[in-house]
């Protein structure tokens, strides 16, 4: 099965975090749709949608993001589906996070996108 998904990841913010992110990522062939970082002092908040993958190879992407030294969590990923569009266009909306896969009506920005198949 392919989704796309959606997931932050909590790091530590110094030089270096987010192109070893990125390495875990590709390690794994799951390609990164969209990224914004926000800073919280010391620490940052990754948010990421995915273009689709595999999920073993998502799976695998997320048990190695929780091994490395920077990362200091990993919440359990998610698709955008029909269960959670309106909580992510309210994390876009109210809180201005940039979610390019998430459109204003109907589901995600191409169809199929966000489902499983």
């Amino acid at each position: 099965m392919s989704s796309q998904y959606y997931l932050n990841v909590e790091v530590t913010d110094r030089p270096g975090v987010l192109a070893a992110v990125a390495t875990v990522f590709a390690e794994h062939d799951v390609s990164i749709r969209s990224m914004e970082q926000d800073g919280l002092g010391d620490e940052a908040r990754l948010v990421f949608i995915t273009h689709k993958a595999k999920e073993r190879d998502m799976q695998g992407c997320l048990h190695d993001l929780r091994h490395l030294e920077v990362v200091d969590q990993v919440p359990l990923s998610t698709p955008p589906n029909s269960n959670n569009l309106k909580y992510l266009r309210t994390k876009r909306d109210k809180l201005g996070h940039h979610l390019h896969g998430v459109e204003d009506s109907g589901g995600v920005d191409q169809p199929g996108h966000g489902r499983r198949e």
